[in-house]
């Protein structure tokens, strides 16, 4: 079985920034298996436990502190939020130490109760999040919008070219993802111009059921921020749509997304083009990516169900494309 781990800097480093924290006291150290784009840790220091995380060398030291920031901008708003309890540059990476936080992640597909609470957290986080000063420069038009079908064809057909030297396992994964994104792309339809309206806010932009904990049927904690920045808010919308009210064919299960929407609508507002625009919005920056993809064919073998998952909704969502741009806006409003 194919599989790998994450690891940017060597342990006894990690395990020396957390000993200056707690001097005197014993150190232990474990991987983390969940996450699939940090090197994170479970931390024992005596009975209490910490979870420490080296960020991957696209978040720089000044954006962990600004992370950071917001973060604390949000616990001051009642949003559940673990807040480090240091943090600092480990070989070249920022590493924060966070507070272990007792609870389990939703479901994937067995989570009609959480729907509610789910979706009424992100409309909170989003209320929340309008009013934080954000010090990062706005994004170019060009930058949100960065779908180009015939760039992205072609850098399908050079990932097909790679693919010559893998495993079997590996071609035949990343081959169905790869017909997928292409038959979606070739229905067309990919005009920018409607999208220079929307506004760009300030958005988690990771918000789904592994980046949640759940005590029960409440929200215990909202997790890994890093990618929370400017951005679409139909995007997030419907990016959390697409990952937390998913059945295991592929499908959208529309009754969790009638009450995750409908909790959402009653905390945060959206303007009449958000909503008209949300299922694009999470549709095509989903489509026009393989993020995944890359990780895999780099050695992340540990994304493949991502892949796997991938694979089957994008035919689906194209499919109904016209008709599910209708229905999340109706939900939204």
């Amino acid at each position: 079985m194919l599989c790998s781990m994450l690891a940017f800097v060597p342990n006894d480093h990690l395990k020396e920034f957390v000993q200056a924290v707690f001097p005197a006291r014993r150190v232990s150290m474990r991987p983390l298996l969940s996450g699939l784009l940090n090197q994170n840790l479970v931390v024992r220091v005596g009975s209490e436990r910490y979870v420490l995380k080296a960020y991957r060398p696209k978040v720089s030291l000044k954006a962990m502190r600004e992370m950071h920031r917001m973060m604390a901008h949000a616990v001051g708003k009642g949003i559940p939020v673990p807040l480090p309890v240091a943090s600092g540059e480990v070989g070249g990476h920022a590493v924060a130490l966070y507070p272990f936080v007792e609870g389990t992640h939703p479901s994937r597909y067995r989570n009609a109760p959480l729907m509610r609470p789910m979706g009424e957290m992100l409309g909170r986080i989003d209320a929340t999040l309008e009013t934080f000063k954000f010090r990062m420069q706005k994004p170019a038009f060009e930058d949100m919008a960065s779908w180009n079908p015939e760039s992205f064809l072609s850098e399908i057909v050079s990932m097909r070219r790679s693919l010559r030297s893998k495993p079997k396992v590996v071609r035949e994964t990343v081959a169905r993802s790869l017909d997928a994104h292409e038959n979606a792309v070739a229905i067309g339809g990919w005009d920018k111009e409607a999208f220079r309206r929307l506004p760009v806010r300030v958005c988690h932009n990771d918000y789904h059921i592994m980046n949640v904990l759940v005590r029960g049927r409440k929200v215990a904690a909202v997790l890994d921020w890093e990618k929370a920045g400017w951005g679409w808010r139909g995007f997030e919308v419907m990016r959390s749509v697409m990952f937390n009210c998913r059945m295991a064919r592929g499908t959208l299960d529309w009754d969790r997304v009638k009450t995750y929407l409908g909790a959402y609508r009653k905390q945060a507002a959206l303007t009449d083009l958000e909503r008209e625009l949300a299922f694009e919005c999470g549709f095509r920056k989903g489509l026009f990516s393989l993020w995944a993809e890359k990780e895999y064919l780099s050695g992340q073998f540990q994304m493949r169900d991502n892949i796997e998952r991938r694979s089957r909704l994008y035919p689906y969502l194209a499919k109904h494309r016209d008709e599910f741009s209708e229905r999340v806006a109706e939900l939204l409003r």
